[in-house]
């Protein structure tokens, strides 16, 4: 039985390539773009990093787009709970927003497959951090994200490399033994840590997705 909350890859070109207007494909490419690079953001941050890269406000239309057509999963904090809130995560659909992506030879990382709420909640904070600092995700570092996502790979304004960590799961001791498992050929001296102290922004334990065809209501 087909599932009617995501389409095959090969059904994601027609989408994008026959389908969907000019318009749409301008503002859902960039929408894609970023959550390749940041895998999870809540609604603000989405907004905010498009303004940052595009120049331009977001337009929810194209958001919700997104969403109905399965290139996004949109999360809804505690959903069908008392503790039910008005807050919205977004990340790729792992068919066809990763397809589409690699269709056009754009970097991206995943999450971790068996991320839950605690995972979550410190990619969420880690990119607020980001944004706050002026960073870019580091797509590019030469040694793997630690699945427990502890820590995480940042550049600056001037591309300098940063790795920021939650000094209550993780210290620059215990990264750098990680970094030495690895064989890599460019050095990691010149890299800077740095500490993430702030509160985490919660995910909630109960957050899951909305259904695409409830988007454009």
């Amino acid at each position: 039985m087909k599932n009617d909350r995501t389409i095959p890859w090969y059904e994601v070109d027609v989408l994008i390539l026959e389908e969907m207007t000019q318009i749409q494909i301008k503002y859902i490419r960039g929408i894609l773009e970023i959550l390749g690079r940041y895998m999870l953001l809540n609604t603000e941050m989405l907004y905010e990093l498009y303004l940052r890269n595009y120049g331009e406000k977001l337009r929810l239309q194209f958001l919700k787009k997104a969403v109905h057509d399965k290139l996004l999963v949109e999360y809804k904090y505690d959903f069908g709970q008392k503790s039910e809130r008005e807050m919205y995560f977004y990340a790729l659909k792992t068919n066809a927003g990763f397809h589409a992506l690699e269709r056009d030879n754009l970097p991206y990382i995943k999450i971790p497959y068996l991320s839950a709420y605690e995972e979550k909640s410190r990619i969420i904070t880690a990119n607020q951090y980001f944004i706050e600092c002026g960073y870019v995700p580091d797509l590019k570092f030469p040694i793997p994200l630690s699945k427990t996502l502890k820590f995480f790979y940042a550049l600056n304004s001037e591309k300098q490399k940063i790795v920021t960590y939650f000094p209550n799961l993780a210290s620059q001791v215990a990264i750098e033994r990680y970094f030495a498992k690895f064989e890599i050929k460019e050095s990691l001296d010149n890299i800077t840590f740095e500490k993430i102290t702030t509160e985490l922004i919660p995910f909630g334990l109960y957050t899951k997705a909305t259904h695409p065809k409830d988007a454009l209501d």
